[in-house]
């Protein structure tokens, strides 16, 4: 559990385009060290969904059980 996310990382968030109530989402994941952010915000994530952002794979609850078979078979 992360429980404040650094603003360093907010901030890269923001450059990201995400909006400041929505940037500690993703900054508390890299924070953490997460692998993906499974999010059903297409509203504010939707450019980000199914990149790599930073390191951090950003999907939406549709395919999350695609990308953990992925990992569990070494694709990923």
């Amino acid at each position: 559990m992360v429980p404040e996310a650094p603003m360093a990382l907010v901030r890269k968030a923001l450059a990201e385009g995400l909006p400041l109530k929505d940037a500690p989402v993703p900054a508390a994941a890299w924070s953490a060290g997460a692998e993906a952010l499974v999010t059903g915000d297409r509203r504010h994530f939707g450019p980000l969904m199914g990149r790599k952002v930073r390191g951090l794979w950003v999907v939406s609850p549709a395919e999350a059980p695609a990308g953990v078979m992925d990992l569990l078979e070494g694709k990923g």
